[in-house]
């Protein structure tokens, strides 16, 4: 658990200099942090999500939920104080915006937004995340690709794969929805739905390269990780229900489906190829030692991250 400095809270709710500060810490990670191998501590997370990214089955919530947390820990490491805040999905990101001292409005999304272009390929001083369209000079010049590069563009479209509001039900819905399953099946009944009914269709609408091949959606990492943590928030909220400690057991939450390869393999990259050889990135298992966790560990199951708020618990 954090400390109280590092509650994950909705973006819409930060006051303009704490939505700088998390903003900056993204470039501050991109331009002051490298991995052995040479690639920014931005560019990394793109390369791990393409290598190794879990959706799909029953490995798909504790694997981001560890991707999350290490990523907030990069963030803290430039940035002290640091959490990776979130993205509410009932909220219209077009819409989002704050106030500045002298009253007036400052979008979050848009052309002059404080996350960059909500219509188009990001423009400065975003443009450093990506070539501008330009294969030569892009880490897809080369093959094997380069991770050290840039991707060849990275834009977005809010609303036209998956107009607002695009969520099939509410939360509370969500939450509640395999309550009255057997215990052994709620979990695969909340994990299909949370992230196929809600992960996904959040996915499109954003849109872009967040829209596209969820193999590549993390080309846009401020949108692709604020997103997660709010997957991640809905899990922990199904997780605290009253109730139902047993969801923080890692003996008994994944139900039937705990001894799935998915649930018992480690998680790669950062088990170095551990479990599975080809995902093997640097510098896990090359320049630094394996990481081997899987999806009971205490970290993952147990110490549930800081939210500002939680669903649906009473």
């Amino acid at each position: 658990m954090g400390t109280d400095n590092e509650v994950r809270k909705n973006i819409s709710t930060l006051s303009l200099d704490e939505l700088l500060k998390f903003r900056d810490s993204f470039f501050k990670l991109h331009q002051n942090y490298f991995f052995p191998d040479g690639v920014s501590g931005f560019f990394k997370q793109d390369q791990i999500h393409q290598a190794t990214h879990v959706h799909g089955g029953p490995g798909f919530l504790p694997w981001h939920r560890e991707l999350c947390n290490r990523f907030e820990k990069l963030l803290q490491q430039v940035q002290p104080g640091t959490a990776l805040h979130y993205y509410d999905f009932n909220e219209d990101l077009e819409e989002a915006y704050v106030v500045d001292q002298n009253g007036d409005k400052v979008f979050l999304f848009g052309g002059e937004g404080i996350f960059g272009a909500s219509h188009s390929l990001l423009a400065p001083p975003f443009d450093i995340f990506h070539n501008n369209g330009n294969i030569i000079g892009s880490r897809s010049e080369t093959s094997p690709p380069d991770p050290t590069k840039p991707p060849i563009s990275v834009a977005r479209d809010l609303g036209v794969q998956a107009s607002f509001p695009y969520l099939p039900y509410s939360y509370e819905e969500l939450i509640s929805k395999a309550d009255e399953e057997d215990r052994e099946d709620q979990w695969n009944v909340f994990r299909t739905a949370l992230e196929f009914s809600f992960h996904n269709p959040a996915h499109n609408y954003i849109g872009g390269n967040v829209g596209g091949d969820f193999h590549s959606s993390f080309e846009d990492v401020f949108c692709a990780l604020m997103l997660h943590s709010n997957v991640d928030r809905l899990w922990a909220s199904w997780q605290l229900q009253p109730e139902c400690e047993w969801r923080l057991d890692p003996n008994d939450i994944y139900g039937f489906e705990s001894s799935d390869p998915r649930i018992t393999e480690y998680f790669e990259p950062w088990a170095g190829g551990a479990s599975h050889p080809k995902q093997r990135i640097r510098p896990w298992g090359i320049d630094w030692p394996n990481e081997l966790k899987k999806a009971n560990d205490d970290s993952i199951v147990r110490q549930i991250p800081k939210y500002d708020s939680y669903v649906n618990i009473s």
